[in-house]
């Protein structure tokens, strides 16, 4: 049912004219300058739908999203009075916005790159774009971190003086739920500002933003739970008489064992990054408090060998 709905959403946004060729119209090469330059920046109206976030990489920096693209302006020299038909031309043979995705990793187009364009002379471009987005976040707090994930568009080759972008929030939507299964993904926002690759023209530039806040049970559960009771295993020398020094160590190494290939093992899932997360730092301690509980079996071992049994208790017990 989910699938029915994301596909019937995305025929509802992306539909589908019957056009006719352009054949008996021809383009203009002077049609690809932007129309009316001495009126003012050309308003172009734009409308974004996000199908899908399927997965957010930390290793990468990057996610995977789907979304679609409309954008319609109007160009007085496309008109053709008269006519009812609507036409299709191809989008390099015009003046078009040319809006880019500036943080795209590997992204595929799934339409032509055509527009419409009706007899009053508006033109109309839609695109369906899916694949990698990089991302750049601070997760010094994972794994109960948020961020905010972007799709940075630019116009290229256009200032930002001769373009308008003008978009409501109603034309600004998202699937109600995504495939992504560790991440809730709040409302998409849009926001313009301007944008200078070259520090010296400035680009108009268009952020569609979305806040992902992780799910962190899968990380307590997996991680954290089977770290505490690795922890609490090595404690259990502190309840073992000093005199028993074999047995002592055998726990206080197997723990310190135990934790090392945990470690490991845990290690693909946790995000490769120059400082110190929250589970790192929470990691980096179960390691010392098993280390500690590993020397202190040495000393209290030690200590009674050597006939100092009372002072050995009494350091098991300050430990436990």
């Amino acid at each position: 049912m989910r699938t029915i709905s994301i596909v019937a959403t995305i025929i509802s946004i992306l539909t589908v004219v019957s056009v006719t060729p352009a054949d008996s119209f021809e383009i203009d090469p002077g049609m690809r300058s932007r129309p009316g330059p001495k009126d003012g920046p050309t308003e172009v109206s734009m409308e974004c739908f996000i199908i899908d976030i399927a997965n957010i990489k930390d290793h990468d920096q990057t996610f995977d999203a789907d979304i679609s693209i409309r954008l319609m302006w109007q160009d007085p020299r496309l008109a053709r009075p008269g006519s009812s038909d609507v036409i299709t031309v191809p989008l390099a043979d015009i003046w078009n916005p040319r809006l880019r995705i500036a943080n795209q990793r590997e992204v595929k187009e799934h339409f032509p790159d055509i527009v419409r364009i009706d007899a009053d002379g508006s033109v109309t471009f839609e695109q369906r774009y899916s694949g990698e987005f990089t991302t750049i976040a601070d997760i010094r707090d994972f794994p109960f971190d948020e961020r905010t994930i972007r799709i940075f568009l630019v116009t290229a080759d256009q200032s930002a003086k001769d373009i308008e972008l003008i978009f409501a929030d109603s034309n600004i939507g998202r699937v109600e739920t995504f495939s992504i299964p560790n991440w809730t993904i709040g409302d998409v926002t849009a926001k313009t500002s301007t944008f200078s690759p070259f520090g010296v023209e400035q680009l108009l530039r268009l952020d569609l933003e979305m806040t992902a806040d992780r799910k962190s049970n899968y990380y307590i559960w997996s991680v954290i739970v089977p770290l505490l009771m690795i922890v609490m295993m090595s404690w259990s020398v502190f309840f073992v008489k000093p005199q028993h020094l074999g047995a002592q160590l055998t726990m206080a190494a197997t723990s310190m064992l135990t934790l090392i290939a945990y470690r490991f093992a845990i290690s693909s899932i946790l995000p490769p990054v120059p400082y110190m997360t929250r589970l790192d730092i929470f990691i980096t301690g179960s390691t010392i408090f098993v280390f500690l509980a590993l020397a202190e079996a040495v000393m209290t071992g030690t200590l009674a060998d050597s006939g100092h049994e009372h002072l050995a208790e009494s350091m098991d017990s300050v430990a436990r």
